[in-house]
């Protein structure tokens, strides 16, 4: 019975772990798709020649292309 225990706690504390792991590299898979849709955005904004257009197209405000633009940019400075 004892023996039982402790393997149940020891699988539960492995799963507990896994867990925690797998979320740890998903935040990292989102992180890098959210980065490269930025870069794609402040792309986009640049051959369409305006933030506008930009977000006119990807269904976006200007306001929140705009902010991304930004934020590509400071990221491509500190690269």
């Amino acid at each position: 019975m004892t023996a039982r225990a402790v393997k149940a706690f020891t699988d539960l504390q492995r799963a507990h772990a896994a867990t925690a792991q797998a979320m740890l590299r998903c935040g990292e898979r989102v992180a890098r798709a959210e980065e490269v849709a930025d870069s794609e955005t402040a792309e986009l904004a640049k051959v369409c020649g305006s933030a506008e257009a930009a977000a006119e197209i990807l269904g976006r405000t200007t306001r929140d292309v705009r902010r991304i633009i930004k934020i590509d940019r400071e990221r491509r400075g500190s690269t």
